[in-house]
């Protein structure tokens, strides 16, 4: 009997009828004519002319077959000798069983790190949370205890902690007192013409159908009133003490830039409803009660008190 399968090549037991690996049936070797020349084992196959013997002689082998005899088998022929060859065996290929087994393995091995990398990543992420909640807790707890020796300490020197954030500002002698106080004044004069000029906008452009015009009257207004607001905010910046000679001065030139404001803001107000129609000619009752709300007697109330205050408010300077 042949010892290797003459489809797959693999080992054979002695006596196997069928092949383990492949399941082909094993060939053996025949007598023809019981005549050993005829017999050549080549490799341990052994095929009839170079073909491999049909399933129907092979049946008839089997039926013909000497149970004492394990090594041939007789088949009667056309009494030609014939001579066998490994050639004509075809061989089953096991490329594709060996790539499938391979592919398997990879996919196994890969399914393994993606398990094993979760679970790490699991035991991490845990662990990062706790580390992470511990972190928190003792920041809180610091935290805490900042805010209470913060708050101890405003407790203890608040005063001394304002007097740091604000520094004292440099006494003003007598003369610059006076210096600015005179130049504010002065200042008066050039803003009262451009109230006036203000006022003239207001009397010419308020029912005008340009809204290019009226608007850029009501910017010069805006523009005045701002201007107004920083002198007078200069002004009470000086801080010039009730016990300075220059106090009644400084009060009556701060009360002038107020009533200056009052106009100005009478003519803003007016502007601000104006500008809100494309035709004010339809609105201009309701535009000249809103410049008319500060109007006393007729006359803009800021405007009575800026004359009667005007000429006896200018400083003085002391000897």
């Amino acid at each position: 009997m042949a010892n290797f399968c003459s489809w797959c090549g693999s080992p054979l037991e002695p006596g196997a009828r069928y092949c383990p690996e492949c399941g082909a049936r094993v060939l053996e070797s025949v007598k023809v004519d019981g005549s050993a020349d005829a017999v050549d084992p080549m490799r341990g196959f052994d095929i009839v002319d170079g073909e491999a013997i049909p399933a129907d002689k092979t049946a008839k082998l089997d039926r013909e077959r000497d149970p004492s005899d394990t090594d041939t088998l007789v088949l009667p022929t056309d009494n030609a000798q014939k001579r066998f060859t490994l050639e004509g065996a075809p061989k089953k290929s096991r490329t594709a069983l060996i790539v499938c087994i391979a592919l398997i393995v990879v996919l196994a091995a890969v399914v393994a790190v993606l398990v094993a990398a979760q679970v790490m990543g699991g035991a991490q992420s845990t662990e990062s949370v706790q580390v992470t909640q511990l972190q928190e807790d003792s920041d809180a707890q610091n935290g805490d205890q900042a805010f209470d020796q913060a708050e101890s300490q405003n407790d203890a020197s608040g005063a001394s902690q304002a007097v740091v954030q604000e520094p004292e500002r440099e006494e003003m002698s007598d003369d610059e007192v006076f210096a600015a106080l005179d130049g504010a004044y002065d200042r008066l004069t050039g803003y009262n013409e451009r109230i006036g000029d203000c006022v003239s906008d207001f009397n010419n452009l308020f029912l005008a159908r340009s809204m290019d015009d009226r608007t850029a009257a009501k910017k010069r207004a805006d523009t005045l009133l701002s201007d107004l607001e920083q002198e007078l905010t200069d002004l009470e910046d000086l801080r010039i003490e009730a016990a300075s000679p220059y106090a009644d001065d400084a009060a009556g030139v701060i009360e002038l830039y107020g009533c200056q404001m009052g106009r100005v803001q009478s003519l803003v107000d007016a502007w601000e409803v104006d500008v809100k129609y494309d035709v004010p000619s339809q609105h201009e009752d309701e535009i000249l009660e809103v410049l008319a709300r500060n109007n006393e007697g007729g006359t803009n109330k800021y405007l009575t008190r800026y004359d009667e205050l005007y000429p006896s408010a200018q400083p003085q300077r002391e000897s």
